[in-house]
């Protein structure tokens, strides 16, 4: 494993030095073997650039893009493709503006993602810039709202609604009252913001990503079957940022672990796995080419649940 490391590290060293690693985890957009690229320029639109993304082991890609490009659309283009055509694609991503602390876009959906750290992401200094730093929602309380119990609205958290210290929450939500067996739901902190998903999530979508949705227009309510036992697990959370939340069924449920907060562990790939402590006696969790990964006894899940 060390000579792997080394030889990665030889070719690092000889990549240009205007250049910087930006990695994509591509989620539903590997599916059909597609191939995807990523057109990259300037603030000015300048320096435009077409590339292919490879990849860099455990299901991620990546792409070396001119390091003063600091804006980049990633392109979902169909099997076989050799360069980016934008009139065949299958799905793109918004203009997107590369943070300097993050250099991973993860997709969360056909049509939405966000971005993480993946690794050592250079910067200037220790200065974390002018940028709002993102608060973890570890400490916080979150609570569900909506049409709980066949109201419209719960103006309060109860103590029944809120999620227990691992973003877990188990009961039985009440029917909307003009929509039989389905219940609207906003998940809500201690400060009162509500998460909500931007736009319609489709009716009965057991995982979504919810975004603190204090001043976007284009929020809506997360719906979910009423009337029937659920049990919802909070994957990930940025406090006054976005939250993963799925419908798990009650053997996933028991299994996983992850608290509210935990991000994706980091390092270079090409270094050695590094196993964590056995979190619950059927769940194990190690890090794989820089990656979180559980097992549940022969089989392999990603941090959002996706078997591997």
């Amino acid at each position: 494993m060390k000579k792997i490391f080394t030889l990665f590290a030889a070719v690092v060293c000889g990549m240009a030095v205007n250049a910087k690693t930006i990695y994509l985890t591509p989620g539903v957009w590997a599916d059909a073997d597609a191939v995807i690229f990523a057109h990259s320029w300037t603030g000015t639109n300048g320096n435009e650039q077409d590339l292919q993304l490879t990849s860099a082991g455990s299901g991620i890609l990546s792409v070396e893009v001119p390091d003063g490009n600091e804006k980049i659309i990633f392109v979902r283009m169909p099997a076989g493709s050799t360069s980016l055509n934008w009139d065949t694609k299958w799905d793109k991503t918004d203009d997107l503006v590369i943070p300097s602390d993050k250099n991973m876009y993860v997709i969360t959906d056909w049509h939405d993602g966000h971005w993480e750290a993946y690794g050592d992401v250079p910067g200037p200094g220790d200065d974390p810039g002018d940028g709002e730093l993102e608060e973890s929602g570890e400490g916080h309380e979150f609570s569900l709202m909506g049409s709980i119990g066949g109201n419209w609205n719960i103006e309060e958290p109860k103590p029944e609604y809120t999620f227990d210290e691992r973003g877990r929450w188990t009961g039985v939500l009440g029917s909307h009252p003009d929509k039989e067996h389905i219940s609207y739901v906003v998940i809500i902190d201690e400060e009162g913001n509500q998460y909500k998903t931007k736009g319609w999530a489709g009716e009965n979508a057991t995982k979504v990503t919810l975004y603190w949705a204090n001043g976007f227009a284009d929020s809506n309510v997360w719906q979910l079957p009423a009337d029937q036992t659920l049990y919802l697990i909070m994957r990930k959370c940025t406090f006054k940022g976005s939250i993963e939340v799925e419908s798990v069924d009650q053997a996933t449920y028991e299994a996983y672990t992850i608290d509210w907060g935990t991000s994706t562990p980091g390092s270079q790939p090409g270094e050695e796995a590094v196993e964590n402590t056995v979190v619950k006696t059927h769940a194990r969790k190690a890090i794989i080419d820089g990656r979180l990964v559980i097992f549940r006894g022969e089989k392999m899940f990603d941090a959002t649940g996706r078997a591997l």
